[in-house]
């Protein structure tokens, strides 16, 4: 059965499915990220709509879109497929230096924090070997 004769929500899943992996994204990191984005969207409620057994709202449609940094008509239909693989993988290496971004960030937190704590050790212990 060609393309075109399936019915919309099977061929929107189907895309859905290719853009996610173009992006490199699982499912639930493509759920983790609609999250973010306001929506209310879980890994299953994914699985569902790239197997075509769940609608698509216009909403929905249009922040998988934004997420993936894609025009909204390549959901429906992938007619330049290099331009978009190249707007995926650009959105793909956004989500991961934000996620790094965000470890990093933690990362120095937790770092200036024990610090701050050896050095406050070192002056106790200063203290200790004074007496």
């Amino acid at each position: 059965m060609e393309s075109q004769n399936l019915p919309v929500d099977t061929r929107i899943g189907r895309q859905l499915r290719y853009l996610r992996e173009e992006a490199g994204l699982t499912q639930q990191q493509l759920a983790d990220v609609m999250r973010e984005a306001g929506a209310r969207m879980h890994r299953s409620t994914i699985g569902k709509i790239e197997a075509g057994e769940r609608v698509v709202s216009i909403g929905e449609a249009a922040q998988f879109a934004e997420v993936l940094g894609i025009d909204l008509t390549h959901l429906f239909n992938v007619g330049q497929k290099r331009l978009v693989t190249a707007q995926l993988k650009v959105r793909a290496l956004e989500l991961r230096a934000e996620e790094y971004a965000r470890v990093l960030e933690e990362t120095q937190v937790l770092l200036d924090h024990t610090l701050a704590q050896l050095e406050d050790a070192r002056t106790l212990l200063k203290e200790r070997e004074a007496e």
